[in-house]
């Protein structure tokens, strides 16, 4: 996904890394090569880059395949 969203864009992985302020490709070629994962901040960042919004949307219980659980929120005694 990520080669081909800088591809959409006419980038090279040189134009994203600058872009994303590393000091050379490596990085990129990694998470393109699946040889390592970016930072979810660095993946927001690498899409933005090439001309597209990350949208983080909660999954229905159909798509995930389980109920989900009522979230507790721990309270301090008082």
């Amino acid at each position: 996904m990520l080669r081909w969203a800088r591809e959409q864009a006419g980038l090279t992985q040189r134009q994203v890394a600058t872009e994303l302020g590393f000091h050379d490709s490596q990085p990129i070629l990694r998470w393109e090569k699946k040889r390592g994962e970016p930072l979810a901040n660095n993946l927001i960042k690498m899409c933005q880059a090439c001309g597209f919004n990350v949208v983080l949307e909660p999954m229905s219980e159909e798509e995930l395949g389980f109920e989900r659980e009522a979230a507790a929120i721990p309270v301090a005694a008082p």
